[in-house]
């Protein structure tokens, strides 16, 4: 009579366990880093709807298709109050465009 008592009690114990069907949800699964599309808002200002590892794989994508642009700069959007980024805002220029400080300067007077 024990016996079948702990085993009627153990098979209950186990059962409780288990999930049941109705209890477990679908999971999808992480396949990786997400590559989206820039806003293009012209005069060289993207905006990029992504953080982490998806911002930096998208830029990093973007210009690989660009290789005519440079990267200048960029700045969170915190559009969910600080702290709180949805996208990136970036600046690019083209190759060609010579940065203000790169530029030459003028030579310097020779003394007398």
């Amino acid at each position: 009579m024990r016996t079948l008592f702990l085993s009627v009690l153990v098979a209950l114990s186990l059962s409780a366990c288990t999930p049941r069907p109705w209890e477990t949800a679908p999971v999808a699964k992480y396949t990786g880093p997400t590559v989206v599309a820039p806003v293009d808002y012209g005069q060289g200002v993207l905006y990029f709807p992504a953080v982490g590892t998806n911002y930096a794989k998208s830029l990093s994508a973007y210009l690989a298709r660009h290789p005519d642009v440079v990267y200048v700069d960029s700045v969170a959007d915190d559009s969910e109050g600080p702290g709180r980024t949805c996208g990136y805002v970036v600046k690019i220029r083209p190759k060609t465009e010579t940065c203000p400080r790169s530029a030459p300067q003028p030579p310097s007077p020779q003394p007398l």
